[in-house]
């Protein structure tokens, strides 16, 4: 009976480090570097959720991943399109061009900002990864992006696309694609010249 006992912890231990010890695969192009990001972004993972796709690149920080520090322009530039699309139902041409010239100030302000942040920021290793998370529960997968110092590898931040950060991102690229002054603006098709802004447009943020 001991015996049993024995094995059955034994078999017991070897399942959890199965289950711990990743199942991603490598893929073979990658540098010995971004193949360590990648096992370290799926450790960063709930032992529940699972990569299902990633893709590694390096890029300087992009402005569309700091949404805290520009959730305030975002309200602005929201309430300027609801406010341009009111006054002009109403017939306020005047008013509602004060609404585009506020749109046309936060882009300025934006592509002023990214020039700066590209600018001091240095390169990162980006992992790019959409995840299939048990608890969410409508079985989309969730996009998660995990930053690497290419030095020595050490994590710089883990991020998952959540709708604020989605919304930053759509803001961003607007204004550096020059549009975001168009309130008619259709964000259906909105492309980034950054692959990891494209990640976040392209992911179901949660």
């Amino acid at each position: 009976m001991k015996k049993f006992y024995l094995f059955l912890t034994c078999l017991i231990g070897l399942t959890l480090a199965s289950c711990g010890s990743g199942s991603v695969k490598i893929d073979p192009n990658l540098s010995s570097d971004e193949a360590q990001a990648v096992v370290k972004t799926e450790k960063s993972l709930p032992r529940t959720a699972k990569i299902e796709s990633y893709e590694v690149v390096k890029s300087t920080l992009p402005l569309a991943l700091l949404d805290n520090e520009y959730k305030g322009l975002r309200d602005q530039a929201n309430k300027a399109r609801i406010d341009y699309r009111t006054n002009m139902t109403r017939g306020l041409q005047q008013v509602a061009e004060k609404n585009i010239q506020t749109l046309q100030n936060i882009q300025n302000t934006i592509v002023e900002k990214s020039s700066s942040l590209q600018a001091d920021s240095p390169e990162y290793i980006f992992v790019l990864a959409q995840v299939k998370e048990r608890e969410r529960k409508d079985g989309k997968l969730s996009g998660f992006i995990a930053i690497y110092d290419p030095n020595n590898l050490q994590q710089v931040d883990f991020i998952q696309v959540t709708t604020p950060l989605y919304n930053n991102a759509v803001m961003v690229t607007e204004a550096l694609n020059g549009v975001l002054a168009n309130p008619n603006q259709d964000d259906e098709n909105l492309k980034s010249s950054n692959p990891v802004v494209n990640f976040i447009l392209n992911s179901n943020p949660k």
